[in-house]
């Protein structure tokens, strides 16, 4: 298994999304970030089944992004979270995730990430970009 941890965005993906979902999750990745932020919950929680599926078979774990209601309800105790949405769970919460990730774009919001709870963070544009004027 390698260190790298994929994160997923089908709107770039040339051929069948699951068809490459499953290539990578063969190559063993460290894990999988189904990232999918222009589903509606109902839609990412259809497309999160099969993907877990297919993470499982290759024995790579697979954090699903943004919908708590729709990890829990799958059984995957993984999550990946904006800052703002780790921000409003409760303790009880978050205990159900034996994994919780965020994504963190300065120092203070790594610490502020870590007293939340998170086991893991990604730090990215941690320089001016368009995706985050002004932050």
């Amino acid at each position: 298994m390698s260190e790298i941890l994929c994160v997923t965005n089908r709107q770039l993906c040339r051929e069948d999304f699951l068809t490459r979902l499953e290539r990578i999750a063969a190559a063993g990745p460290a894990g999988i970030i189904l990232r999918e932020k222009d589903l509606p919950e109902a839609d990412y929680r259809r497309l999160a089944e099969q993907v877990l599926e297919r993470c499982r078979r290759h024995g790579v774990p697979c954090i699903l992004h943004s919908f708590v209601g729709a990890a829990a309800a799958l059984g995957c105790t993984a999550i990946h979270l904006p800052l703002p949405v780790l921000r409003t769970l409760t303790d009880g919460e978050k205990a159900v995730f034996a994994v919780l990730g965020a994504s963190c774009h300065s120092v203070e919001e790594a610490l502020e990430a870590e007293k939340l709870g998170c086991t893991y963070l990604t730090a990215g544009h941690v320089f001016d970009t368009d995706c985050k004027r002004g932050t």
